[in-house]
């Protein structure tokens, strides 16, 4: 019998193939079949058929769409996991053209609700016990639905209003069956288009993937939220939904409800009496202290993840998605801002290629240019009229000439950082984020100046120094050891060896097929000039079925010569 492990691979492997399939049906529909033979992706040669059809039949229709448009409806027939994906690559201006990030941008999570029967069922199975034992109420229309979950207000036993959002059903395995083929996909791409390799491709998408991951755990959410207030514990100017941990699970998220008015909701903040500019310097210096002073922000702070109470105050929702950042990248960006406004550019050339996760590959001289270029028409004018949205869109353009990619956390960061300052214009026509960027830049740069972080510093290199030195003879006497045994072993990667095994064994198969070819070839000849029984005809069969046999392989042969082009 088979056991546990054995079954379960069985299923996933059924369920890739499902998939694959799927997938395959959407991108041939949609105009995306030469990805197959780009990427030496696996297709049946009826799959080649389906895409002439397509080509042939449906030009005109798949082909009057740009290619943005059909790459945004391909994802969104594909599901939540391509959605998901489009939607964080729209966010990137600095690794795809900004025809194809505006574009994406407006895929929405537009899905319709689950039954409240399902959200019966899963509250039953994660929290141990019926919903009407929970809940004093609980309301069966949702607040609002998305692609992964969907929301419900409700009240507990002790009178408090609750936020209770509740994952879809099912939803975890499809998604993690989509992330592997994705994973497979991204490494296609990046062994057979070069080109594009600077994007990195298969870290992009493990990234994407451990943010799927966590998403698709709620505690982890719940986590974040605890996290977050006590940074702020003791600051009354900030409102953070409590989770309650005992209604919480990986597919439940149980939290205070928050009643407010939304960041985006201007004309509902002046009906409420709030002020907007302080709401503006209140967002702004909120962000700052998160960035600066404790290094973990929330990564997605728009207009809909947050809400506005009187005071004014802010509370923060949604924490599926948090950024971190080291000091020492704190203390980059500071400085590198520093440098920029200061005309420093070669220095803040060096300084931004720490930041990208391909900058030791980069010409820091086509930087330096690049950065001269966008200080020239931007940052050499009053700061009042900086224009933040083309300065930023500059930047990327930038990036994404020169094949630079910012490291995931350092791009939310400065993604937090344009949210901030779109909704402060929008509430405050005189605000100036430089402005209040520039008192947290002068406390790092002293922060980083102080003679007691100094002194830290050195005494940090030399106990580094003194773990080396005191290691040194224990490595130098295995070195020894391994020599005087014959176990040293060296180690070597040809970076190109995949690509010339596939050749070299392509090349084999089709000798082989050649040879075996011409012997069936002699072989019937010799059958039918020895005139080998039985006959058909006065001539041998055995002769004739191996010209026959002869003739079909010799006609695939051809075929697979004449799609390969080579």
């Amino acid at each position: 019998m088979a056991d546990l492990t054995t079954i379960r691979n069985i299923t996933r492997t059924y369920l890739h193939i499902q998939r694959y399939r799927q997938i395959a049906a959407i991108l041939l529909r949609n105009g995306f079949g030469y990805l197959f033979s780009d990427l030496h992706l696996a297709s049946p040669s009826h799959w080649y058929r389906k895409q002439q059809e397509v080509e042939d039949s449906e030009r005109e229709r798949v082909y009057a769409a740009s290619f943005p448009e059909r790459l945004r409806k391909t994802l969104m027939e594909l599901g939540p996991t391509f959605v998901k994906l489009g939607q964080v690559l729209s966010c990137r201006p600095d690794i795809l053209p900004v025809a194809v990030t505006t574009e994406l941008a407006k895929l929405r999570d537009q899905v319709e609700p689950f039954p409240f029967e399902e959200v019966r069922r899963i509250v039953n199975e994660d929290l141990g016990a019926p919903l009407e034992q929970l809940f004093s109420s609980f309301d069966e229309t949702p607040n609002g639905a998305a692609s992964m979950a969907q929301g419900h207000h409700a009240i507990l036993k002790d009178g408090c209003e609750v936020f209770v959002k509740i994952q879809r059903p099912n939803i975890r395995r499809g998604i993690l069956v989509d992330l592997e083929i994705l994973a497979y996909f991204a490494r296609q791409l990046e062994e057979n288009m070069p080109e594009l390799a600077f994007l990195r491709p298969t870290k992009v998408v493990e990234e994407f993937a451990a943010t799927m991951r966590r998403e698709l755990d709620f505690t982890i959410e719940s986590s974040n939220m605890l996290c977050f207030a006590r940074q702020f514990e003791g600051n009354a100017s900030v409102v953070i939904p409590r989770p309650r941990r005992e209604l919480c699970s990986q597919r439940v998220l149980t939290m205070d409800y928050i009643r407010g008015v939304r960041g985006d909701d201007l004309e509902g903040m002046r009906r409420s009496g709030i002020d907007l500019k302080a709401v503006a310097d209140l967002g702004v210096q909120l962000l700052m202290q998160q960035i600066f002073d404790f290094g973990y922000f929330h990564a997605d702070p728009h207009g809909g993840n947050m809400f506005i109470l009187p005071g004014p105050k802010i509370c923060y929702v949604d924490f599926g998605v948090m950024g971190r950042l080291t000091q020492d990248e704190r203390m980059i960006f500071g400085q590198l801002l520093t440098a920029v406004l200061g005309g420093n550019l070669k220095s803040a050339a060096k300084l931004m290629l720490t930041l990208m996760s391909n900058g030791e590959t980069a010409d820091l001289e086509e930087v330096e240019r690049g950065l001269q270029a966008i200080v020239e028409v931007h940052i050499r004018q009053d700061l009042a009229h900086i224009n933040v949205v083309q300065l930023v869109q500059d930047f990327y353009t930038m990036c994404y000439q020169q094949k630079l990619c910012l490291k995931p956390h350092i791009y939310n960061m400065m993604r937090a950082l344009g949210y901030a300052d779109a909704m402060g214009r929008r509430m405050a026509p005189d605000f100036e984020i430089f402005r209040q960027l520039q008192p947290f830049i002068t406390k790092i740069t002293a922060d980083r100046l102080s003679p007691l972080r100094i002194i830290r510093h050195y005494l940090g290199v030399v106990d580094d120094w003194g773990r080396l030195l005191e290691a040194t003879p224990v490595q130098l006497k295995s070195i020894l050891r391994q020599l005087k045994s014959g176990e040293l072993a060296m180690h070597h990667r040809l970076e190109d060896l995949p690509e010339l095994n596939r050749t070299v064994s392509w090349a084999f198969n089709r000798l082989c097929v050649a040879i075996v070819l011409a012997a069936m070839f002699l072989s019937s000849a010799l059958l039918i000039h020895a005139n080998a029984p039985p006959f058909f005809h006065g001539v041998s069969i055995w002769g004739i079925l191996g010209f026959l046999f002869s003739f079909i392989l010799g006609g695939m042969l051809a075929v697979s010569l004449l799609r390969s082009g080579k």
